[in-house]
């Protein structure tokens, strides 16, 4: 089972910045990224290829306006819950394929 893309599984479909041409000073069209700090978790921005580089445009632009401090505490908690959810998950699977392939058949 693949890893859970929390950042593609949090993206609304009718967000209109899904489909916003954000550029660069150096006119690079940005991808839409997501940091999962627990400062912002989940929080989206743009930024320059370059950024922390010495050709940096110094270009950075948030997405998502700052979240409550609840969401600061909830958000975490809840990936971390999903981490420990998936990595259970591959554990029962591993014991149970091999199950699988030798079923036993009944009368």
């Amino acid at each position: 089972m693949r890893s859970t893309n929390l950042a593609r599984l949090c993206m609304e479909d009718d967000d209109p910045g899904l489909n916003e041409e954000v550029r660069c000073n150096h006119g690079y069209v940005l991808p839409i990224m997501t940091v999962w700090t627990p400062r912002n978790p989940g929080r989206r921005y743009w930024v320059c290829p370059y950024y922390e580089d010495p050709r940096s445009c110094d270009f950075w632009r948030w997405r998502d306006v700052e979240i409550d401090p609840r969401s600061k505490f909830v958000i975490p908690k809840l990936v971390e819950k999903i981490g420990e959810l998936e990595s259970a998950l591959k554990v029962y699977e591993s014991v149970m394929k091999p199950r699988g392939k030798n079923k036993w058949k009944g009368r």
